[in-house]
C-alpha cells in the first residue's frame, strides 16, 4: 500500500499523539492535498500547526456521513485518559470509552480501511498481572485499553486491514503536552531557567523512553506492509533504560553546563518502580524497517528544542 494513496482519519487531535501525528502528515502531504488529512476533535475549530499550515477539526458526527473512495489509514488516539478515572463514576468512565470505542468500531466496518493504529498503553501489564488493586486508576484504565486491543484486533481479523497497537510507556520529544507532569519535560524545563532539578522519588524510579514522532514515523512505514498474521502488539522501549536520578544528571550535563544542581531526598530500600516495555518486538520492527532508534541524549536535545520553541511562541 502506498500512503499517496489514502485518505487519514486523527481522532484525539488535541493529545500529545495526535498532535504529532497531525505534523507528521502535514510533512508528507502537500498543502494542496490537505483534504486528505480528516482531524476529528470534540469541537470543529481550526488547527494550527508548527509551520502555520492550519487543519480544519470536525466533530465526531463527521464521521458518520463522511465517505472516501480511496482506502483510509485510521490513527485512532482518542481515549478518555487515565487522569480522569478520579473526575466521574467508574461506570461512567468505562461508558465514556465504550462510546469512542463503539462510535470507530461502527466506522471502521463501513469504510475501505487499509490500516489502523490504536496506541495502547503500559497500564494493561499492570491490570493483567494484578500489579496494583483493581480499583486502581491504573488498573481501571490498562482494563479499558485492553478492551480497546481485544475489539480492534478482532475487527482487523474479521475486515483483514493492517493494526498495530504500541504499548505506550514512556514518550519523549516535540508537542509533549504535560510540561510538569512529565518527569523528562518537567527536568528539563528546571535546566533550561538555571533551576534545582528536583527529584521527589525516595525509591528507585526506572524509565525509558521513545521518541513519539519516531513511533509515528515507525508506524506508517508498517502500513505500507501487506497484513500478516495476528495484529502487531509491542511495547515502546528506548535503547536505554535509565534511573531518575541519572536521568536529572543527563539533563544538567547536556543543558544546564553547569548552572543547576539536582536535589533528591536519601533513597530507602523497598521496591522499585520500573516501568519499561519490553524491546524485543521494536527492535525487530525497527531492524526489518531499517530505522534505528534514537540515544536517550538525542531524545533529551530535541526535547528541549521543542520547549525552548514552545515558550518562544
Amino acid at each position: 500500500m502506498k500512503l499517496d494513496a489514502c485518505h487519514f482519519i486523527i481522532t484525539g487531535v488535541s493529545g500529545w499523539l495526535g498532535h504529532v501525528t497531525l505534523e507528521t502528515l502535514a510533512s508528507i502531504c502537500a498543502p494542496e492535498d490537505d483534504t486528505r488529512i480528516i482531524a476529528i476533535g470534540r469541537h470543529e475549530r481550526l488547527l494550527k500547526l508548527a509551520g502555520g499550515r492550519k487543519i480544519a477539526v470536525h466533530p465526531w458526527d463527521f464521521l458518520t456521513q463522511a465517505t472516501f473512495n480511496s482506502p483510509v489509514v485510521v490513527f485512532h488516539h482518542a481515549f478518555v485518559t487515565k487522569g480522569r478515572v478520579a473526575d466521574q463514576t467508574e461506570q461512567a468512565y468505562r461508558c465514556s470509552n465504550r462510546d469512542i470505542q463503539q462510535a470507530m468500531v461502527k466506522f471502521l466496518c463501513h469504510s475501505n480501511v487499509a490500516g489502523l493504529m490504536v496506541p495502547s498503553s503500559g497500564a494493561v501489564y499492570a491490570y493483567l498481572n494484578k500489579t496494583v488493586a483493581a480499583d486502581n486508576p491504573l488498573s481501571i484504565y490498562g482494563q479499558c485499553k485492553h478492551e480497546d486491543e481485544n475489539v480492534f484486533a478482532e475487527l482487523a481479523d474479521r475486515r483483514s486491514f493492517r493494526l498495530a497497537m504500541p504499548r505506550i510507556f514512556n514518550l519523549s520529544g516535540a508537542y509533549i503536552n504535560n510540561h510538569q507532569g512529565y518527569a523528562i519535560s518537567s527536568m528539563i524545563l528546571n535546566c533550561l531557567d538555571h533551576q534545582t532539578v528536583q527529584v521527589h522519588a525516595d525509591h528507585p524510579v526506572w524509565r525509558s523512553y521513545y521518541p513519539a514522532r519516531a513511533l509515528l514515523e515507525l508506524v506508517m512505514k508498517m502500513m505500507c506492509e501487506p497484513p500478516s498474521g495476528p495484529p502487531v502488539i509491542f511495547d515502546t522501549a528506548g535503547t536505554e533504560v535509565v534511573e531518575v536520578g541519572e536521568l536529572a544528571q543527563r539533563c544538567v550535563r547536556l543543558l544546564a553546563d553547569g548552572s543547576a544542581r539536582v536535589e533528591r531526598p536519601f533513597i530507602k530500600p523497598g521496591p522499585s518502580d520500573y516501568y519499561v516495555g519490553n524491546p524485543a518486538v521494536i527492535r525487530d520492527i525497527e531492524h526489518r524497517l531499517g530505522l534505528q532508534s534514537a540515544s536517550l541524549d538525542e531524545q533529551i536535545l530535541e526535547t528541549a528544542r521543542f520547549l525552548r520553541f514552545h515558550r518562544s511562541c
